[in-house]
């Protein structure tokens, strides 16, 4: 070996950086699930909330998606969204 041939670089570096790479990539996956792992549902969610209080109560009631059997007024037992207060 002379001096203008380099030494042989450690295989235990090379390991460390792709170790690396693949737990930050890993990471962010798992962090990316469980920061989305909800959204339909809570968007859903959120545009029947806003039916209700914007006093759309018919659109509330499509986004309930009710079955065949359950009508409006087993939605609203109380009459409506005026006579709310009496639940």
């Amino acid at each position: 070996m002379t001096l203008l041939d380099p030494p042989a670089e450690p295989q235990g570096k090379r390991n460390a950086g792709k170790f690396t790479l693949i737990a930050v990539v890993l990471a962010a996956i798992i962090g990316g699930w469980f920061l989305f792992r909800y959204y339909p549902e809570k968007r859903a969610v959120n545009h029947f909330f806003d039916a209700l209080v914007a006093g759309d109560t018919n659109r509330a009631y499509q986004l309930w998606k009710p079955s065949q059997v359950t009508e409006l007024e087993i939605f609203w037992p109380t009459g409506g969204p005026k006579d709310i207060t009496a639940l």
